[in-house]
């Protein structure tokens, strides 16, 4: 299969940038990565999204085996600013990426808009004080938002600040992009979707990136004894705890 059309802007975030969007995301919750993507690339790449697209009887998806799927997760400014917000130790760990959720809808799918939720909870945060996450989202919409295309919609702050909920009346924002921007997001945070009522699809895709403690050495083969007990294993905890956070190809793959 050919390497798809999207091309990346390949210059790193300058200090300052990078700094600002690491204080939106800890204050607010979200922020938005600009130009992530040469824009002249993100249609024909659509393109090929409606073309790879299919239903699997409960959803409308890209199949695994594409280089589609993942494409968009190696964006050199992304692998950049994963990092920082989620450690500030100078010995950091190395960005991983973890998981991959294709959200296609289209303007007849409204009954399947999450409503307002948390990904996360909290952890260790006895009060109103920041703790980093232990992964953060990244989402693409490939797609200049507007209101008819259903943006995202977060209540600032509410990754840290217990009281800020969608039954108060704190404020709650929509977060719009262009089709060469991403939606940095803390999975803590109040948020929901909106229908799109204009007509055509949603390509939203959304990869999860966690930090691995690979430091200084390098990155680790697993023992030959380790791999034969994770190859066996049926149940979830199992899985994870011999192999991580994928689950082990099944027999014959």
């Amino acid at each position: 299969m050919k390497q798809p059309s999207l091309k990346f802007v390949e210059e790193k975030y300058d200090d300052e940038t990078v700094k600002k969007i690491v204080e939106q995301f800890q204050r607010d919750g979200y922020a938005v990565l600009p130009d992530l993507f040469q824009r002249e690339s993100v249609d024909p790449f659509v393109e090929e999204l409606k073309e790879a697209v299919h239903f699997d009887g409960l959803g409308y998806t890209i199949p695994q085996a594409s280089p589609l799927h993942v494409w968009a997760a190696q964006a050199p400014r992304v692998r950049q600013i994963i990092t920082p917000t989620l450690t500030h130790t100078a010995a950091s760990a190395l960005p991983s990426l973890c998981n991959t959720m294709w959200l296609l809808s289209t303007q007849d799918l409204t009954d399947q808009v999450p409503g307002w939720h948390k990904d996360r909870e909290p952890e260790g945060m006895p009060g109103n004080e920041y703790h980093y996450p232990i992964d953060a989202f990244v989402g693409f919409y490939f797609d200049d938002v507007t209101d008819e295309k259903g943006p995202l919609t977060i209540m600032p702050g509410s990754h840290w600040d217990a009281s800020v909920t969608p039954y108060t009346d704190a404020p709650k924002k929509k977060v719009y992009c262009r089709k060469e921007d991403g939606i940095l997001l803390d999975q803590r945070t109040w948020h929901c979707g909106r229908p799109r009522t204009v007509p055509g699809m949603r390509y939203l895709v959304v990869y999860a990136y966690y930090l691995v403690p690979v430091h200084y050495g390098q990155v680790h083969v697993m023992p030959d004894a380790q791999r034969e007990i994770w190859m066996k294993q049926q149940g979830r905890l199992d899985q994870a705890f011999w192999g991580g956070i994928f689950a082990p190809p099944k027999e014959g793959e």
